[in-house]
């Protein structure tokens, strides 16, 4: 026998490992996936490729998540998990998927905070504060009555709000390119800051909505009836309003280089647009 036991010494090893059978940590260099954050293995008799055990990753997931806190398992949850939930609310009705927006804005908020703190660990004096997007990417809200339901910040592209009632909801910084809102009524809403490029407002009525600062470009507005709604600062860039009623809107400042605005209504309105 040599100085570090001969190769008879292992192959009377126990089966499955290099180490006495015992559970390793993976070292291969890949990323568990998130679902299944304790990836476990063996290693092989010839101490080379390692083999997953199914039994021994569920109990180990299991585990940890019973030792994480009720926040630490909210912000846990993947983007995906997330815009399911979201999707599934909306499937029940209005009322279930209002009562869910609330939940998930708690875990936009805790999302954020944790990666701020996280981002303090680096010596990086710009480290600031930056909101978690809410993946609703698609999400079908056509004919809801929602009120007072907030979106602030969340990743709404290609949502459809079609035929909705939408009273005192507010969309502040969400990202809603290539959106549908045909035929929507809009009432006190407040789209400040978001991104609304491509979407489709025809034949929408909003009163006393606020678009300030919005992105707007190639936005169509075909036959809609706004009236007292703040267009301030807003990029209207290509923007189709053909037979739009904007009475008493706001539009100074408004970026409205290669806009079609003709023919509409303008009684009463305020502010000088910027056509350049």
């Amino acid at each position: 026998m040599g100085l570090f036991g001969s190769s008879d010494d292992k192959k009377r090893q126990p089966a499955g490992s290099a180490n006495g059978g015992q559970f390793a940590p993976d070292t291969s260099g890949k990323t568990p996936p998130e679902s299944d954050p304790l990836r476990i293995v063996r290693y092989t008799p010839n101490g080379g490729a390692m083999e997953r055990s199914a039994s021994g990753v569920d109990a180990a997931h299991a585990a940890y998540q019973a030792s994480l806190s009720e926040d630490e398992r909210l912000i846990a949850l993947t983007d995906d998990e997330l815009h399911t939930r979201a999707v599934t609310a909306a499937a029940r009705g209005a009322q279930t998927f209002a009562a869910e927006m609330v939940e998930l804005r708690k875990i936009a908020k805790l999302k954020a905070d944790d990666e701020y703190d996280r981002s303090k660990n680096f010596e990086d004096d710009t480290n600031t504060w930056r909101p978690y997007r809410i993946p609703m990417n698609d999400i079908d809200l056509s004919g809801m009555q929602l009120e007072g339901v907030d979106f602030s910040n969340a990743e709404l592209h290609r949502a459809k709000f079609d035929n909705a009632t939408l009273t005192n909801c507010k969309f502040d910084n969400a990202v809603l390119v290539s959106s549908s809102f045909v035929g929507t009524t809009l009432t006190s809403g407040n789209f400040y800051g978001a991104q609304l490029s491509k979407s489709d407002f025809t034949t929408c009525f909003g009163d006393g909505v606020s678009f300030e600062r919005t992105g707007m470009n190639e936005v169509k507005f075909h036959g809609s009836q706004l009236r007292y709604c703040d267009f301030r600062s807003a990029s209207l860039r290509e923007a189709l309003m053909e037979s739009v009623t904007l009475t008493g809107s706001n539009l100074d400042g408004a970026r409205m280089a290669g806009a079609r605005i003709v023919p509409a209504r303008y009684a009463d309105t305020n502010g000088t647009p910027n056509w350049s």
